[in-house]
């Protein structure tokens, strides 16, 4: 197979149609210059020049025709190093984000997305949006890279997660309900009240937080209404189907039909947003995302 630095060597005297100046731009020996295109042409079995002693130095049709190809291939050949410096470094790839939909109105995404593209314009960005389950699942499993999720105490094992950011919770009312008119409301308030909130089982989550709750003296909950995901709770608050505990974020969301009121006695209560990956990052451009959030 031929090498790169045979096809390079046979481009400069190509171009330069003179082997002396071809060497010097080289940096090489005329006579180490010359060697390699007698190899070069011993290797195709033609000649790719005509020499004298008085004629100038020109190509043969065979030499015009192999330029063509050398000069093609040598292209391809910096091209393919160009892209696996730039790959190794994380400048170039993808990165395969899954996230809650409560990343996006908190503008936690939107915040992490601009500071990665600002450092990394030529990475291309795979965004889903699915429950904190599934994405820990698929980052177990080596089907995701990174994830939004809600702050869980048992990750799968190898995987990795780190608060980001935690917001205080409120109180989602409908906006004909009964404490809509209340400056704050106190937790004891809201006894018997039917609590929608979007979780997947009992232990955690904010499955785990209402748990927490109804061991309170202070609070009787009522029955409790799981659902998918914040807009859904927003829709059925707004309905009149119940009340629920959200983050200060949800106001985003927020329409006439709904009030948002601060949340007195349970100063203990919080939602956090945090991300998950794999306790090794797959690939340059995942440990560049995460690079970028350590400086948040």
């Amino acid at each position: 197979m031929l090498d790169i630095k045979s096809l390079s060597y046979f481009i400069a005297v190509a171009e330069d149609l003179h082997f002396s100046r071809a060497a010097d731009r080289l940096h090489v020996a005329q006579s180490a210059l010359s060697a390699r295109i007698r190899q070069l042409e011993d290797r195709l079995d033609a000649p790719l020049f005509t020499r004298g002693k008085r004629a100038a130095v020109r190509l043969t049709e065979a030499g015009e025709l192999f330029l063509v190809e050398a000069r093609r291939t040598v292209q391809a050949a910096e091209q393919a190093e160009n892209v696996g410096r730039r790959a190794g470094q994380g400048a170039i790839g993808h990165v395969a984000i899954g996230y809650v939909a409560s990343a996006i109105f908190s503008g936690l995404l939107p915040e992490l997305l601009r500071r990665f593209r600002a450092e990394h314009p030529d990475v291309e960005v795979r965004l889903t949006e699915m429950e904190t389950p599934r994405q820990l699942a698929m980052i177990e499993d080596g089907l995701l890279d990174i994830g939004l999720v809600r702050a869980r105490h048992d990750p799968p094992a190898g995987v990795l997660l780190t608060v980001l950011r935690r917001e205080r919770m409120h109180v989602l009312l409908p906006a004909g309900h009964r404490l809509a008119a209340s400056a704050r409301v106190a937790l004891a308030d809201l006894s018997g009240e039917t609590l929608i909130s979007p979780h997947f089982d009992a232990l955690s989550g904010f499955g785990g937080m209402l748990a927490g709750l109804a061991r309170r003296d202070d609070f009787t909950p009522g029955p409790i209404r799981p659902v998918r995901d914040f807009l859904t709770v927003v829709g059925l608050v707004g309905g009149g189907y119940g009340v629920a505990l959200v983050p200060d974020a949800v106001r985003r969301l927020a329409g006439d039909d709904v009030v948002l009121r601060p949340l007195d006695g349970a100063d203990d209560l919080e939602a956090a947003l945090s991300i998950a990956h794999a306790e090794r990052p797959r690939g340059p451009t995942v440990a560049a995302f995460l690079k970028g959030v350590q400086a948040l």
